[in-house]
């Protein structure tokens, strides 16, 4: 099992844990309570991987190898999961959409599409759990000495997506490797 499907199962099973006892069909009704604020992020650093970014120290953490789950909210569920996808990569050029398709994770029409974070170049896509529509995905393809990680922002349900979209915009901007 690659270590992306291993992460997204796990992911899965996180997500899943924050809803328990509510249908799919009911999780659009969940509204956000209460967004953290940018201002009230403080710098947090993830040693085995080497990143620092803005997280509130409060969040809940779950790892696992070579993944972390950060719970920014639980309902909506929203979530930050960083994980270590590959190490021998040559160049952010080499994730492409057709090998992102084949992992399962995305549903059809993913957007893939370059940016930056920081002073790196980055893969970003932007679309929706395979497993569940009603979680939207905004996920970066980040390449550090020759390793590439994962920085997944999940939503559920979806349409919570804007009450979340500028701190977690704020939060993939900071991270930096060590």
């Amino acid at each position: 099992m690659t270590k992306l499907l291993r992460s997204l199962i796990f992911l899965m099973i996180f997500m899943a844990s924050l809803h328990p006892g509510v249908a799919s069909e009911d999780r659009s009704s969940i509204v956000a309570l209460h967004v953290p604020a940018v201002e009230d992020l403080v710098g947090c650093s993830y040693g085995p991987f080497n990143v620092a970014f803005l997280c509130d120290p409060k969040w809940q953490v779950h790892e696992d190898e070579d993944l972390v789950v950060y719970s920014i909210a639980s309902s909506p569920a929203v979530s930050l999961s960083i994980t270590k996808v590959s190490d021998n990569l040559k160049s952010i050029e080499q994730v492409n959409k057709a090998d992102l398709a084949l992992t399962g994770q995305y549903a059809d029409g993913f957007v893939l599409q370059d940016d930056t974070l920081g002073n790196k170049r980055v893969k970003m896509v932007m679309g929706f759990s395979r497993a569940s529509v009603e979680i939207r995905y905004l996920d970066y393809y980040i390449l550090n000495e020759g390793k590439l990680y994962s920085l997944l922002f999940a939503v559920d349900p979806k349409e919570a997506w804007d009450s979340y979209k500028f701190l977690i915009k704020a939060i993939a901007q900071s991270f930096d490797f060590r």
